[in-house]
């Protein structure tokens, strides 16, 4: 759910963290706040766009963002949208991560690293997983090639927490960063997004609740 009581409160990466230490220590499972994050970024999805028989491609990261990206495709097949993903760094690194990219092979999610082109071309919409608040630098050229053919797509691009490429903190962007149509941010407002980047890299920006 959207919660508007936050939308004036910003937060850094590390203080971001630290909120989701301590409901790890109030006992919310790490694992739990990703699939809450997914969740909630879906039912933002769903609420905007019409995903039955519609063509979804999720560009994932190795992290936790991609993470949070595979949970949305989960929801989004389950819902009736034809998911195809795309893994930018290939497979996930961390231990949620991992949970979640298992659970979309169980549930015979496409995972597409052949025909890039061909499957943005063919988008209904775009979910990028690829970074969240943990990126800084420059993307790999790898990333920026991909990055750069959905920017030229013209497709509705959907960020989770932030648009790849975009520093939390400083509001640096990589050169090649999503331009994204809707950003989805994850309980708090980011520093990065009241930046002039940020401003211009994320489009519209809702915040929803991820039970923190």
């Amino acid at each position: 759910m959207k919660k508007e009581v936050a939308m004036n409160q910003y937060v850094t990466a590390k203080e971001m963290k630290e909120m989701e230490y301590q409901a790890f220590k109030k006992g919310v499972p790490y694992l739990a706040m990703m699939e809450n994050a997914g969740k909630a970024a879906y039912e933002e999805i769903r609420r905007r766009h019409p995903l039955k028989g519609k063509n979804v491609i999720v560009l994932t990261g190795k992290g936790n963002n991609g993470g949070d990206g595979y949970v949305v495709a989960r929801y989004c097949a389950e819902a009736g949208a034809h998911v195809q993903i795309i893994m930018a760094e290939g497979n996930p690194v961390t231990e949620d991560a991992k949970v979640n990219f298992s659970r979309c092979l169980d549930a015979n999610i496409s995972i597409n690293q052949d025909e890039v082109d061909v499957c943005l071309n063919n988008a209904d919409m775009i979910i990028d997983a690829i970074y969240g608040a943990g990126f800084y630098g420059s993307f790999h050229p790898d990333v920026s090639s991909i990055v750069q053919k959905v920017n030229q797509s013209g497709k509705t691009v959907i960020a989770l927490d932030l648009p790849s490429g975009l520093n939390a903190d400083t509001g640096e962007a990589d050169i090649h960063s999503i331009s994204a149509t809707i950003t989805i941010a994850f309980a708090r407002l980011k520093l990065a997004h009241q930046t002039e980047n940020g401003k211009r890299l994320c489009g519209e920006i809702v915040l929803v609740d991820i039970g923190i």
